[in-house]
């Protein structure tokens, strides 16, 4: 039987992440937070002022935070490439720019990963509205050699599938691969009373 997918509130996810975020890695540790755009907008703050205190992991072992929305376009503005992805929007030009978006992501995460010991990873909105399905498949691929990887997504779970975006359907999108014991989901606003 299929382990359920624990339903905490963020006191309680937050406990969960530094204790996982402490074990040694031995096999793919790829987490995941769901949550309503409300809930996450409340959590989401803690988790990344946690990270910037260095509270999640061990001394010695960096977990980074990395809003995707912000991180993706400034590494295509350093690598001089943000005005061709942004001609080739213009021009409707879908198939290109996403070519050039996968491309991105996977220097960038390559990179990260290889900087940090863990990662914190939220801001989905222009990862999923311009990389193809397989995209999210590459955290698992770096989630190796004792890395952490924590998706912090808009979403819910409902009959043990995963689905990002729940909350406005036309954007809704499944995500398949995550492991539903590490999978949490926001029971409360997000927030401790």
């Amino acid at each position: 039987m299929t382990a359920d997918f624990p339903r905490k509130t963020a006191d309680e996810v937050i406990a969960e992440l530094a204790k996982r975020f402490r074990e040694p890695a031995r096999d793919r540790r790829v987490y995941c937070v769901l949550g309503t755009y409300g809930q996450l907008e409340k959590f989401t703050p803690r988790l990344r002022d946690l990270c910037q205190k260095n509270s999640l992991s061990n001394d010695g072992e960096v977990v980074a935070f990395h809003d995707l929305n912000k991180a993706l376009i400034e590494y295509l503005e350093a690598q001089g490439k943000l005005s061709k992805a942004t001609e080739l929007a213009d021009k409707l030009r879908d198939k290109e720019l996403g070519r050039l978006m996968n491309e991105t992501w996977a220097e960038w995460l390559s990179q990260q990963t290889g900087k940090h010991f863990g990662l914190v990873l939220a801001g989905f909105e222009l990862f999923f509205s311009y990389l193809d399905s397989n995209a999210l498949a590459l955290v698992r691929q770096y989630a190796i050699n004792g890395k952490h990887l924590c998706l912090v997504l808009p979403g819910a779970e409902r009959d043990r599938q995963v689905w990002a975006f729940d909350e406005t359907p036309e954007f809704r999108r499944q995500i398949t691969g995550l492991v539903s014991e590490w999978t949490y989901v926001l029971n409360d606003g997000g927030m401790s009373a």
